[in-house]
């Protein structure tokens, strides 16, 4: 599996957490930790263009902290 291939696993999982239960993983889960290291990629300007389009709308949808985080890019 390639890492984009990875990457969309993780956000699938991700979406289907926040549809069921309204809100992010809780924490010190596998899903928060990853989470958590999107998070910095999009601070460190690391993420694809393609990737932060997905997980900026799906995160400002549910989680009121994320709309601090400085989008590069």
């Amino acid at each position: 599996m390639t890492r984009e291939e990875q990457w969309m696993e993780n956000y699938k999982a991700l979406k289907a957490f926040v549809k069921e239960n309204g809100h992010f993983a809780p924490k010190n889960t596998t899903l928060s930790n990853w989470t958590k290291y999107q998070r910095r990629r999009i601070n460190q300007g690391k993420m694809p263009k393609k990737q932060l389009k997905l997980f900026k709308a799906l995160a400002e949808s549910r989680d009121k902290n994320f709309q601090q985080i400085t989008f590069m890019g």
